[in-house]
């Protein structure tokens, strides 16, 4: 196969940061839905150590990440650290947009 590196090495000059990071805050939930795929996870329930959390936004800002959506198989409502975490990505990287998405 003949490959054009000058324009595959513009497509990686274009995209060359992820545009989101999706972070599972917690995988615990309060809803029973019949078409979530979450039952048939291996892994146990619980929600995200802060400090993990702060090292991940640490990356997270030298790579120039500014989008976070904090669920992803979880209710991240139910995270009592939530609006902690929402607020130290605010703090360190004040241009971030943050999304949650929520079954209430």
């Amino acid at each position: 196969m003949n490959v054009n590196w000058k324009i595959v090495y513009a497509y990686i000059k274009t995209f060359r940061r992820p545009s989101i990071l999706v972070l599972e805050s917690t995988n615990d939930c309060n809803a029973n839905c019949t078409m979530c795929s979450r039952v048939h996870l291996n892994r146990d329930i619980g929600t995200m150590d802060f400090k993990l959390f702060r090292k991940i936004i640490g990356e997270a800002k030298i790579h120039n990440i500014d989008f976070f959506q904090l669920s992803f198989y979880g209710e991240s409502l139910i995270d009592p650290l939530l609006i902690q975490k929402i607020q130290y990505i605010k703090d360190q990287i004040p241009e971030a947009w943050t999304q949650i998405i929520t079954n209430g």
